[in-house]
């Protein structure tokens, strides 16, 4: 495709109006989100606002700033969380207490003693219990969010034996645990708390579990030198060679959406909210030049 043709694909796809639309709620999110996580902002290693901003807004553009504003919270949160626990300086013995207090903090509010990373995902769990009162979404959501943090505590774990040239997971236990790190579970179930249709068919769950899989794999390749630096594990780091993780990614993909083609068709909110997350990923790792093909 030559250069103009480009251009004139992009012309017919991007309706101006409709970018318009996004970035100004992509700022309006990024705004809100500079003044709450003040408290987070010692933990993070990236520029977590504009990309929480950006991945809730892009992920369900049909939402108004206020609907996908709890989702980009969440996001947020998850760095900070995924940045500390990574951190080198910070010790073993000072996570596993923090550990407890995050989990504890799905169950009720924060102490004022609680560290800020405890303190902000109460306010989440508040927020989204709110707005899913008399539903088992806020359940089903505070349970996945212990799943994140146990898969997260067990990564680190991981990384710590690996440096030292001890015990490494087998492939399928990185991957129940990894596919739970990625935190697409929990993140689409906060983002879907705004939308009025409901979809908790088997379909939808596999179709979830699905995508935290390609999410994980997505991640460990483009973060392939980054992590060797650091002595993390991941996919690469257990042997699976990069052509044959593209290949299971496209093939998850594609299976993501076959499964969700008839709801998808329907104009079913989830459906397309989760196939959208998965293509934004997949394009974002592309622009960080993978160099593996991934279907």
């Amino acid at each position: 495709m030559n250069l103009h043709h480009s251009i004139h694909k992009i012309h017919l796809e991007l309706n101006p109006a409709e970018c318009a639309t996004l970035s100004a709620t992509v700022t309006k999110i990024h705004t809100w989100l500079t003044e709450w996580s003040v408290d987070l902002h010692a933990f993070f290693k990236r520029d977590a606002l504009l990309q929480s901003a950006l991945i809730a807004s892009s992920t369900a553009p049909w939402l108004s700033a206020e609907g996908a504003y709890l989702g980009a919270k969440f996001s947020c949160w998850v760095i900070a969380l995924d940045d500390w626990i990574d951190d080198p300086e910070v010790g073993e013995p000072n996570i596993y207490p923090i550990i407890m207090q995050c989990q504890e903090a799905l169950r009720r509010d924060a102490d004022s003693s609680w560290h800020p990373l405890a303190v902000k995902l109460a306010e989440i769990r508040s927020d989204v219990f709110s707005r899913t009162r008399g539903t088992l979404l806020g359940s089903a959501w505070a349970k996945e969010v212990e799943g994140t943090i146990t898969a997260m505590r067990f990564e680190r774990k991981w990384m710590e034996s690996h440096r030292g040239g001890n015990y490494l997971p087998s492939v399928a236990e990185y991957l129940h645990h990894g596919g739970g790190s990625s935190a697409v579970r929990p993140f689409l179930l906060i983002l879907w708390s705004a939308m009025s249709t409901r979809a908790h068919s088997a379909t939808m769950t596999d179709a979830l579990m699905r995508a935290s899989t390609v999410a994980r794999l997505l991640n460990d390749l483009a973060g392939k030198g980054r992590e060797e630096k650091e002595g993390a594990v991941n996919i690469l780091t257990l042997g699976v060679r990069e052509s044959e993780i593209a290949s299971i990614v496209a093939t998850e993909k594609r299976k993501i959406d076959n499964s969700l083609s008839l709801l998808i068709s329907d104009g079913h909110p989830q459906a397309i909210s989760l196939i959208r997350l998965i293509y934004y990923l997949d394009s974002i790792y592309r622009l960080q030049d993978l160099g593996v093909n991934l279907g």
